[in-house]
């Protein structure tokens, strides 16, 4: 055992080798630091088991002796059931977006899953001890002995290729109980989830291994990279990503985005409902279509720097925005596409416009009043007169509104007497 970890050569596979477990290393490290997400504590626990595998073949590569090569090999099964067990539980934690906890049944298949692996690959390093035990015995233990290994080989990889196909299984299901609309961000997770099978059925069928070994934990390696750059760049698991990405599919405004010559790019469900007669394919020219072309040629005539002016569809009304995409990595920091948001007014619309008749109502209403009616401000300067105020004081609106109430003008004699008149603030005083 002491003498299996000394290594007696270093190979060009055993250097990327090391080279690979030591990105695995740091990638676990910053992911462990990272907000969480659903499935963390299994992605985790499966990048553990990825990086005891591979130290197991790292140690494997670097030795001659067959025992120890044997050794290393079997050793190597057991981090392996670790990883493929952690990656099912993460694919359901993730696709049924459930919190990381370890339940007991969970718990029973994390470490029953090794204990089997281990009795099978004790079953085979005690093969020789167990036939030489029993060889005068007759040939009926020979064949005993022979099939208690096979039966724990057989049910290893049976146990193996399960995992993997519940792991797949549980994505897909995931994403047939996604809404349609968000069905797209999820679809990357069966595919990715694929790989480990395909590669694990290549190995049971066609015998297909990498420098001696199962590819399907080297492919894992390159899935959890896959999975972990997902995660630097914000596209999978960040939850304020994807909530940005629903609003776009969820806001009740239409939105379009267009490149630098007027090619559609990209458009939201809503813009799809309201243009969808109109609209071209994904790359048709928008410049000539109704409705919007008009407003696409503006926007690239002037660079985006012209104010898109209001458009009515129908019986719609919009208000519209347009935000430039611009290259970070430009000098220039020229636009390589638009973005055009075209905000809803019609219910603004419809009530401005209901504002507007009920001012012009009251307006005629207080014209045609048979009765004297002024309108103060808080600092009591008279802001409006009617035609029958203006009869009433002799003056036309535009000389009572450079008035104020306590102005001698208005000194209001009552009915019946024949005093002097009360100012107007006192009147207004009286009544407040």
């Amino acid at each position: 055992m002491i003498a299996c970890l000394i290594p007696d050569l270093v190979g060009m596979g055993a250097v990327l080798a090391i080279l690979l477990w030591a990105v695995l290393a740091a990638e676990a490290d910053w992911l462990r630091r990272q907000m969480p997400f659903f499935g963390k504590l299994w992605f985790l626990i499966a990048h553990g088991a990825l990086l005891l595998w591979l130290a197991a073949v790292i140690l494997r590569l670097m030795v001659s002796d067959e025992h120890c090569l044997l050794f290393w090999e079997r050793l190597a099964a057991l981090p392996m059931v670790v990883l493929l067990t952690a990656w099912a539980f993460f694919l359901l934690d993730h696709s049924f977006l459930r919190r990381s906890t370890c339940a007991p049944w969970q718990l029973v298949l994390l470490i029953g899953g090794p204990v089997v692996v281990g009795l099978a690959m004790a079953a085979d390093a005690l093969e020789p001890r167990l036939v030489a035990a029993v060889d005068g015995a007759g040939p009926s233990w020979r064949l005993a002995v022979a099939g208690l290994e096979g039966m724990l080989s057989l049910v290893m990889g049976i146990y193996l290729f399960l995992l993997l196909s519940a792991g797949l299984l549980i994505s897909v299901l995931g994403v047939a109980r996604t809404t349609p609309r968000y069905r797209p961000f999820y679809l990357r997770l069966p595919a990715i989830a694929a790989l480990p099978l395909v590669a694990n059925a290549a190995n049971l069928l066609g015998g297909v291994t990498l420098a001696g070994h199962d590819p399907t934990p080297f492919v894992f390696a390159l899935v959890l990279l896959a999975f972990t750059w997902t995660i630097f760049n914000d596209r999978l698991m960040d939850i304020t990503t994807v909530a940005n990405d629903l609003l776009f599919y969820n806001t009740v405004d239409p939105i379009i985005v267009f490149d630098v010559e007027g090619r559609l790019a990209g458009l939201n469900p809503e813009a799809q409902r309201l243009l969808h007669r109109s609209l071209p394919a994904i790359g048709g020219d928008l410049r000539h279509i109704a409705h919007v072309g008009e407003v696409v040629r503006n926007v690239l005539d002037g660079h985006g720097r012209r104010a898109a002016k209001p458009l009515t569809i129908g019986a719609r009304h919009f208000d519209l925005r347009v935000l430039p995409i611009e290259k970070p990595l430009d000098r220039t920091r020229s636009a390589m596409g638009w973005v055009l948001v075209m905000n809803d007014a019609t219910e603004r619309r419809f009530l401005s416009d209901q504002l507007l008749a009920e001012r012009d109502f009251l307006s005629k209403l207080m014209d045609t009043s048979i009765s004297g009616i002024m309108a103060l401000d808080e600092c009591g300067r008279i802001i409006y007169a009617n035609r029958e105020a203006e009869q009433i004081f002799g003056y036309p609106q535009a000389a009572l509104c450079k008035l104020r109430y306590d102005d001698p003008l208005f000194q209001i004699e009552p009915v019946g007497h024949h005093g002097p008149g009360a100012p107007l603030r006192q009147l207004l005083a009286a009544t407040a």
